[in-house]
């Protein structure tokens, strides 16, 4: 016999030692019972897709933050309008992020938080520079989330309602928001910790590029810490 039709055949009703799957089949389809919300299995189930389902929405919100600063840096570039300045009719420009409705309360809240606002504040300025996070990068910050000592306990709702929030600050204002990440991460081997974080996190791909290391050295100096 040919080996693939072999393999078949060992499965097959014409196998003797298989008939008696059949009759069990039956016992087993007619006493099948729903598991339990307790069955460990269940609860397996549950935390693997409550896990995907984190790291997809994780992943949405570095994406759709990358893809407006690409926006914003290609349609906002100063050289580009040049080229095609505005028309006299141009609508008014867009209002300045002073004039948004919460911007006192995004200035408000720099300084509210601890060591995960502080390093989830990092990882979101990191994804809003210009090269932004890339496949490895975001591997890089979903390891160290899920190890890290104090954002490995956060439940996927409360990093998710981090992220949103430590956005939100870096819009209204990116470089006081880095200033006071002393404020946020008090203890001194934490802000050292924090800065070896952003190293690894930019460094992922192997070198650091100019805006990289400029804003690398905005978290240093806003963690406190000085150049080695």
């Amino acid at each position: 016999l040919h080996p693939l039709r072999l393999q078949r055949y060992l499965l097959a009703d014409i196998n003797p030692l298989t008939r008696p799957l059949k009759n069990i089949a039956n016992v087993v389809r007619k006493n099948r019972k729903t598991a339990g919300p307790d069955n460990p299995f269940t609860e397996l189930e549950k935390a693997v897709s409550d896990y995907v389902e984190g790291v997809l929405d994780i992943y949405r919100d570095y994406r759709d933050l990358h893809q407006e600063e690409i926006f914003q840096l290609i349609y906002g570039n100063g050289w580009l309008r040049s080229l095609f300045p505005p028309v006299q009719d141009e609508p008014r420009p867009a209002a300045a992020k002073q004039d948004h409705p919460d911007y006192d309360k995004r200035l408000a809240a720099m300084e509210q938080g601890g060591v995960a606002e502080g390093l989830i504040r990092i990882y979101m300025a990191a994804a809003a520079t210009n090269q932004g996070i890339k496949r490895k990068h975001f591997e890089v910050a979903r390891e160290i989330a899920a190890t890290h000592r104090v954002l490995s306990k956060l439940s996927l709702s409360r990093f998710k309602k981090i992220m949103r929030e430590q956005s939100a600050i870096l819009q209204a204002d990116e470089e006081k928001a880095l200033q006071t990440l002393a404020t946020l991460i008090k203890n001194k081997d934490d802000r050292m910790e924090a800065l070896s974080i952003a190293r690894r996190l930019f460094l992922a791909d192997g070198v650091y590029n100019d805006e990289e290391k400029a804003l690398l050295e905005k978290i240093r100096k806003g963690l406190g810490l000085e150049a080695v």
